[in-house]
């Protein structure tokens, strides 16, 4: 997308804390972020993009996978 720019960075760490510290150093405004965790799993161990929703310092773009 002309006049977008994108910031791309492979890190290593806890995924939400990474990504939340990440956002903050790039003062970024906003993250996008897939959602690959079945709902059920998710529910019950948590899930990196609801910690990063939760916690995010801007605003979260959640990409599923399209039903089938």
């Amino acid at each position: 997308v002309e006049g977008v720019r994108v910031s791309v960075r492979l890190l290593e760490g806890p995924a939400p804390a990474t990504i939340l510290q990440a956002a903050r150093d790039l003062d970024a405004r906003f993250i996008v972020l897939g959602a690959v965790t079945p709902r059920a799993l998710a529910r019950l161990l948590g899930s990196t993009s609801d910690a990063v929703v939760r916690d995010a310092p801007c605003p979260v773009i959640l990409v599923r996978d399209a039903a089938p």
